[in-house]
């Protein structure tokens, strides 16, 4: 409005915003000269709208009815008097707003306060303007941008009497420029609002109303109510400790764990074990076995105090399997010759500790039998024929260990003999190919299982070789060339890993 003697200039029910200038401007000139503050009474004429003034809003509450004041004289302004409001995502650079969403009007009657109705305001658009329009069609420039400021945190945490509280620091959303903070209500003795931070070291105890009021540059405000509880400090009495076990989740309460701060003044914990500062309470998972001296000291409440503590961390029970106090029943026996396999395993109490590897500490596996240190199993094929005695250890990942006796009774296998590489049946006589007389003959006998030296012997009171045939007691080999024939019937006995033999009838036809 740039002439000095407009006025009557009706503004109502409009959407004005996103201006690079005031969305409404009572000027006389270009360039237009912003806001224009109200004055006393509302007397000024003379230029547009009669420099109607625009309405102070004063509050919005959380059901969005908006609280203000119009001081426009009846002298000065046509009554009644449309007061228009407006929601708006931002303010102006001025602070003073535009009017981006309609919200609705009241009609006032007479100067002073109003109470709108409680409008629906859009949760993106909390910046709050008015104008005011007299029954003359003067429409005010936008008042000023209000907002309800939401107070943040919205709960404060509890505290303990003799020891810091946790400060909380206030904010508050929606707020223009700076925002100033202040406190009503009750807070315990030691607790103090020093700018926007609630902090101090608590003297009482008790439950503690009080609010939290915003207010930022334009006078807009918000108000957030709290409570605080603040526990009596409790007394200091430190608690026993009890020993660990590696590889075994371990807790303890040193002493109270609230109202005291606590560090280790002395000493080593155990390794893997850690010392909770603000509770006390010492946990965690034991690594390694020792006699741990330490001292605890726990401050709050106005005092400091220590106690000494011993903590003894042993391995836990490490059992192999198969277990037992007889180690003569434990251990499949064995043949020698034969291919063995079994398998031991370990495990812990508490459990953890694995891997585990496995070592013979004292005695001996019978030759040719070896233990696996990564899986437990001992296997192999041995030569020899008797009892061996040992002692097997499983060691976890700790160095921690257990370990059991054990006795493995290797025997006799059943020897069997017939021609090399072909193994009959025992006690099944066996046919040789014949031989001729005054014609050499060789016929190789082989006795298994392998893995030993043979001696091989003639049963002298079981049939006899043909005359000019005789056995080799290293090879088993029938040599020679035969002087007389006949049908000889006769037995071989082949004995091997160590007194270990068999036997095995044979016919043998010379023409």
């Amino acid at each position: 409005m740039l002439s000095t003697g407009e006025i009557k200039n009706r503004i109502v029910g409009n959407t004005i915003f996103a201006n690079g200038l005031l969305g409404i401007d009572l000027s006389t000139g270009f360039p237009f000269d912003g806001v224009t503050a109200n004055d006393a009474g509302d007397a000024d004429t003379g230029r547009p709208n009669n420099l109607q003034n625009f309405p102070v809003l004063s509050s919005i509450s959380a059901g969005g009815v908006i609280s203000g004041t119009l001081d426009s004289l009846p002298a000065n302004t046509a009554y009644p008097v449309r007061i228009e409001f407006f929601a708006n995502t931002a303010c102006d650079a001025s602070t003073y707003g535009e009017g981006q969403s309609y919200l609705g009007f009241l009609a006032l009657t007479t100067p002073g306060n109003f109470t709108s109705q409680a409008f629906t305001i859009p949760a993106n658009m909390p910046f709050l303007t008015a104008t005011a329009t007299d029954a003359n069609g003067n429409t005010s420039e936008f008042s000023r941008c209000r907002a309800r400021l939401i107070v943040n945190p919205p709960s404060v945490v509890a505290g303990t009497a003799g020891q810091a509280y946790p400060a909380v620091t206030f904010t508050a959303t929606n707020a223009i420029g700076n925002v100033a903070f202040t406190l009503t209500g009750a807070l315990p003795n030691g607790l103090n609002l020093v700018g926007a931070t609630l902090s101090g070291t608590p003297t009482q105890s008790g439950t503690f109303a009080f609010t939290v009021t915003a207010t930022d540059d334009v006078g807009s405000t918000g108000s957030q109510a709290y409570s605080v509880t603040i526990t009596a400090c409790p007394s200091l009495t430190f608690g026993a400790l009890s020993n660990g076990t590696v590889a075994a989740a371990y807790s303890q309460n040193t002493g109270p764990t609230t109202g005291y701060s606590y560090t280790r003044s002395f000493g080593t914990l155990p390794p893997g074990l850690n010392l909770h500062a603000a509770t006390g309470v010492i946990s965690g998972t034991p690594t390694t076995t020792g006699i741990y001296n330490f001292k605890i000291s726990a401050t709050g409440c106005s005092t400091t105090s220590e106690q000494a503590y011993t903590v003894q961390i042993t391995c836990p029970t490490i059992t192999l399997s198969p277990n037992g106090a007889n180690p003569t029943t434990l251990m499949p026996d064995g043949q020698a010759g034969v291919n063995y396999s079994t398998a031991l395993t370990a495990a812990a109490s508490p459990t953890g500790m694995s891997p585990f590897t496995f070592s013979v500490v004292s005695g001996a596996l019978p030759s040719g039998l070896s233990l696996n240190s990564g899986t437990g199993v001992i296997s192999g094929k041995t030569n020899f024929v008797g009892t061996s005695n040992f002692t097997v250890r499983a060691t976890g990942s700790s160095g921690c260990f257990g370990q059991q006796a054990y006795r493995l009774v290797t025997s006799c296998p059943v020897i069997a003999l017939g021609f090399a590489a072909l193994p009959v049946t025992p006690m099944v006589p066996v046919v040789l190919a014949g031989g001729t007389t005054g014609t050499a003959y060789n016929k190789a006998l082989a006795a298994s299982p392998t893995g030993t030296t043979y001696l091989y012997s003639r049963i002298t009171t079981s049939g006899a070789l043909p005359p000019g045939i005789s056995l080799n007691a290293m090879t088993g080999a029938l040599t020679g060339t035969p002087t007389a024939a006949g049908t000889y019937a006769f037995e071989i006995r082949a004995q091997g890993f160590g007194t270990c033999a068999g036997t095995q009838k044979y016919t043998l036809t010379i023409p």
